[in-house]
Parts: structure tokens; C-alpha cells; sequence
């Protein structure tokens, strides 16, 4: 509908609210749309970024891949690491500001 709008209407909403979503809820949204390999590759680069030991966790939950694991529960694992902060890069000891990981799996 290109109808210009009176003065004093609104615009409809788009189901937002009115409001833009944050990051993360954009990751969450992103993430829940995602098929069962694109949750899997999302979860696998963000443990990378915040230097997450995925294949520990794995192992402790008698899990051969994150495949196993019911959307829930891969819902669950996404959320956790979106709380963890970032891996530093380190050289020679000191610890530099983490860079944005530029590899988006979706």
C-alpha cells in the first residue's frame, strides 16, 4: 500500500513495536530461523570468537556434535555463549581489544 498517510496518522506497525531490535536479539532471531547446519556453524564460530572449548563441552555431554542436541538445547548453547565475552588475541603477552568476527554463518 503506497497510500500517503494524513498528518496526523500513524504508520502501521511492523510487529517491532516501534522499536528496532538490539544485536543480540538479531543474532537470537537469526539464529532460531536457521536451519540445523546453520545453528551448528553459528555455534561453532561464536565458541572460536570467545575462545569457548566446544569439543570439552561436547564430551562432557556425551555428544558426538552439536547435530545431537535438540533446537532447544542448541538455543540454549547460543545464548550462553552470546553472554561470554570475546576472546583477546594475544602477542608477545599482551592482550589486544577483540575484533569483530567478520565470518557471519548466516
Amino acid at each position: 500500500d503506497i497510500t500517503p498517510l494524513a498528518k496526523d496518522e500513524e504508520p502501521p506497525d511492523n510487529g517491532t513495536g516501534g522499536t528496532h531490535p538490539t544485536a543480540e536479539e538479531s543474532l537470537l532471531l537469526d539464529f532460531q530461523n536457521s536451519d540445523e547446519l546453520g545453528q551448528c556453524k553459528a555455534i561453532t564460530n561464536l565458541a572460536t570468537q570467545k575462545g569457548y572449548d566446544l569439543a570439552g563441552y561436547l564430551k562432557r555431554a556425551k555428544a558426538e556434535t552439536l547435530a545431537a542436541f535438540n533446537k532447544e538445547k542448541r538455543l540454549d548453547i547460543f545464548k550462553h555463549l552470546l553472554s561470554l565475552a570475546d576472546k583477546a588475541p594475544t602477542t608477545s603477552g599482551k592482550q589486544q581489544p577483540s575484533l569483530p568476527l567478520d565470518d557471519v554463518p548466516y
